[in-house]
């Protein structure tokens, strides 16, 4: 049983689930944690409001598993909060209630961050559930000229990947975080609702000076957005709305105006042109923009804050993005 051991060497890691309406792909991801070859972890879900039964399947199939209940569904942000807030160890992990884990990736994930205390977050390689060798992330990168993010290795092959260095943030659906980070930059920022919360943080840890690392040993299989897919246009809003904030929290002034040229005109009328989609994108894309506009003397307080942990070296990368873009032929390759 999981929670035994209390060492230096297997410091306790608490790892947080997230639900929202997810039965089904919840107990498989509940199955494979309690699978899981560490000797030392708890894990905490976090049920935001679900009315498909998960909480009763949780206390029913997982009794050693804390359950915290919420009325309504409070976003991810501060339902993750939550859990970290009741959290024990020196060690919390983020994990998605529509990953699977293979039974060595906590014991790789934990192997890495413990190598150097300058590694404050680590993340594995995220495979795609159907096929199961077909990567879904190595990582992700964002374009300080652009703004565009994308997934590292998505769609390629796991045999064809090359060694990773260069990455920007990880995506939180199987995040490792040391404690002292979480002590040093804060919670997660409940300023975003749904999507931006990884890239923020990671952000945020990068200007404190940790260093993020890929463990490619650590692996996990992903469905992809389970829970979004039920939101249907509104994730797009959603999208956006983090991105606008992301931008004016983090980006340096002399990228954010183009980033806001490219995202507001040059990529709105890509979308409506070249991918077909209905003018309505753009209407939510400005609604996106004009609410983080009403928001933007907290968020500008919220950036000065920040500014206090370091400086962020964010890289120009147009051309890799427009080689990503053209190897990919949707909008896939963005960030949900």
């Amino acid at each position: 049983m999981y929670g035994r051991v209390a060492n230096n060497r297997h410091p306790l890691v608490s790892i947080i689930v997230l639900n929202w309406n997810g039965m089904d792909y919840l107990e498989k991801c509940l199955q494979s944690l309690m699978r899981l070859t560490y000797p030392n972890y708890v894990v905490i879900v976090v049920d935001n409001g679900s009315s498909d039964g998960s909480p009763d399947m949780v206390k029913r199939s997982f009794p050693n598993v804390k359950l915290i209940t919420n009325e309504r569904n409070l976003g991810f942000a501060k339902g993750i909060n939550m859990g970290i807030k009741v959290s024990r160890g020196h060690l919390i992990v983020l994990f998605n209630n529509d990953v699977v884990a293979d039974p060595s990736w906590l014991s790789e994930l934990v192997k890495t961050v413990m190598h150097s205390p300058k590694i404050g977050m680590a993340s594995g390689i995220i495979l795609q559930s159907k096929p199961s060798d077909i990567l879904w992330s190595a990582g992700k990168k964002i374009d300080a000229f652009t703004g565009n993010r994308w997934r590292i290795g998505y769609g390629e092959k796991l045999n064809q990947l090359e060694k990773v260095e260069d990455i920007d943030y990880f995506t939180a659906c199987a995040l490792l975080i040391r404690r002292e980070v979480v002590e040093k930059i804060g919670l997660l920022d409940e300023g975003y609702f749904f999507y931006g919360e990884d890239a923020d943080w990671t952000l945020c840890a990068r200007r404190a000076g940790y260093k993020c690392k890929l463990a490619p040993s650590a692996i996990v299989w992903h469905e992809g957005s389970a829970t979004s897919k039920k939101t249907s246009i509104n994730r797009y809003y959603w999208y956006n709305l983090s991105n606008f904030r992301l931008y004016f929290k983090h980006f340096p002034i002399k990228y954010l105006f183009t980033t806001l040229f490219f995202q507001l005109i040059f990529l709105s009328f890509f979308e409506v042109f070249f991918f077909k989609r209905p003018i309505v994108y753009i209407l939510l894309k400005l609604r996106a923009f004009g609410r983080n506009m009403v928001n933007l003397p907290k968020t500008m307080a919220e950036r000065k804050k920040i500014e206090c942990f370091g400086e962020l070296n964010l890289k120009r990368r147009l051309r890799e993005c427009l080689n990503v873009a053209k190897a990919r032929t949707s909008l896939r390759y963005y960030d949900f």
